[in-house]
């Protein structure tokens, strides 16, 4: 009967049941198993007994997680919307991103939601809605003509009837593409939605959306970094305090920027850095220093002998979409330090372009961008990754953005919501949320409307670091270990990692590359 939940034992979503290791507080593993997930389709579904489902229109339901944050409301013109997940408001003076809803008319919706950050999708009745980089992902595969749409694509492999047909072969390794070009993804017959897109609920075909608002490369550079400044504070302002905040922090600009805002908010936070088994040396001693001189303290997260966590449920939990390095920060322990907000600072690199010398500034053939791309990421030319960034080029070709650099649509389209989307994704079978101040369009919009020899150089960063917490300028970014003293970071190193290789390491590209 329409509107009777699938359950687990009708649908044979068969959940481990091993026992959690004593005084685990991760919970146990069904209970790890697709948290914080939500799917959207035809009829409502129960992956465990206390699962939430709410009815969208006649054949639409969503289903998800107790412990994903869902917030319902009409807007001006009576539609019903939902927020699910983490959405911050950056517009300053406006109201939360529900209250805001209520205040504005229907059509004005989308585009009210370039001002928000974080990681969520949007849905009403007919459509949902990514956020700005997609970082809470959204699959979705066809049954029967009709939409099944999830963040997991392992959940979305199981329901409503198991998936069968062969997966890509590629596997995600530490070298090379280690994502799976969206808008594909590794499992057959599902794919992925992208920034730029609206997904429509009753038959999962796609829709243009405006990436984020107009770019203003005539804009007085300074007018722009004071908007920036007062868009990232007033997100880092609006973070939900009903739980624990954890600040990530590294030697880098990125978390010292974020840094800087939590001071100038007075965040109640808690700094953390993950020490793995490669970290920098730089990584290691500058963040306790930095946390000290923004009056934080510091918790230094080290490998655990013994963890809580299996490749097992990882790998069902995202559907093999997860980096394998990532992937090693759950295996070691690294997120069993707590629990609550992490807020983390990958999202501020949008706009510097890391790998933008390793790619033409522009190609004249889908095919030339395809080729390009591969090499920069030391993919062989007939790797699968071709067909989704092939895809994704021809969609740009169609959707273009004036005076957006392809190579900063790249860092957002695919990067961040494959990469970055992967690993917000695979860390949600902890106890932490993970959310990304600077996920915002509008925040985007401003950064990449900066002249370019700024941004790429990262001194938007250090203007705005400059502004907030000068002292914090005192330590140099990213330095060399060489800046502590070479005997002194050899002993680091070797005292942490024995059987770590020493030599000068190769800058690689994020998401994987040489």
């Amino acid at each position: 009967m329409e509107g009777t939940p699938i359950v687990v034992g009708e649908n044979g979503l068969k959940l481990p049941t091993d026992a959690s290791p004593a005084g685990d507080r991760w919970g146990e593993p069904a209970t790890r198993l697709f948290r914080r997930q939500f799917l959207i389709g035809p009829e409502p579904v129960r992956v465990r007994a206390d699962w939430v489902n709410r009815q969208l229109g006649p054949r639409a339901w969503i289903s998800h997680c107790p412990q994903l944050r869902v917030a319902w409301g009409h807007d001006g013109d009576g539609r019903g919307w939902g927020i699910v997940g983490v959405a911050v408001q950056t517009s300053p003076g406006a109201p939360d991103p529900i209250e805001q809803i209520g205040a504005t008319s229907t059509g004005a919706i989308p585009e009210a939601t370039h001002g928000w950050a974080g990681r969520w999708v949007l849905v009403d009745a007919e459509r949902v809605y990514p956020d700005a980089a997609a970082t809470l992902g959204c699959y979705v595969r066809i049954v029967d003509a009709r939409a099944w749409i999830s963040s997991s694509a392992g959940l979305l492999s199981e329901v409503p009837e198991p998936l069968t047909g062969p997966r890509d072969p590629r596997r995600l390794q530490p070298e090379g593409m280690t994502w799976y070009p969206l808008p594909g993804s590794r499992l057959p017959g599902i794919r992925r939605l992208l920034p730029s897109q609206a997904l429509r609920i009753d038959d999962g075909a796609v829709e243009p959306r405006k990436l984020m608002p107009p770019l203003e490369p005539d804009r007085d550079p300074e007018e722009i970094l004071d908007l920036l400044q007062r868009r990232l504070a007033s997100s880092m302002r609006h973070l939900p305090r009903d739980r624990p905040l954890w600040l990530s922090l590294t030697a880098g600009r990125d978390t010292r920027l974020l840094l800087s805002l939590a001071h100038q908010v007075n965040l109640p936070a808690v700094t953390y850095t993950q020490e793995t088994r490669n970290a920098r040396v730089a990584d290691r001693l500058l963040p306790p220093r930095l946390a000290a001189l923004a009056g934080y303290d510091h918790l230094r997260v080290r490998r655990r002998p013994v963890t809580s966590m299996s490749e097992a449920i990882i790998e069902r939990h995202t559907g093999g979409h997860d980096p394998v390095r990532p992937r090693g920060h759950l295996l070691d322990g690294l997120w069993e330090f707590g629990h609550g907000l992490a807020i983390r600072g990958n999202s501020c690199a949008v706009g510097k372009g890391v790998f933008v010398r390793r790619v033409p500034t522009t190609y004249d053939t889908v095919e030339q961008g395809v080729k390009a791309l591969l090499a920069a990421y030391g993919e062989p030319a007939s790797s699968s990754a071709a067909h989704g960034l092939r895809e994704w080029l021809e969609w740009v070709a169609v959707t273009p953005h004036e005076s957006l650099d392809w190579r900063d649509r790249f860092h957002i389209e695919q990067l961040d919501a494959g990469w970055l989307a992967a690993i917000e994704q695979q860390t949600d079978v902890t106890p932490f949320e993970c959310v990304q101040p600077a996920n915002a369009a509008a925040v985007y919009a401003l950064v990449l409307s900066l002249p370019e020899d700024l941004r790429r150089r990262g001194g938007h960063h250090e203007e705005l670091i400059r502004r907030l917490s000068p002292d914090l300028r005192s330590y140099p970014c990213n330095p060399s270990g060489r800046h502590f003293g070479r005997v002194r970071a050899v002993s680091l190193v070797l005292r942490t990692n024995p059987r770590r290789r020493l030599g000068r390491r190769r800058r690689r590209l994020p998401g994987g590359g040489h």
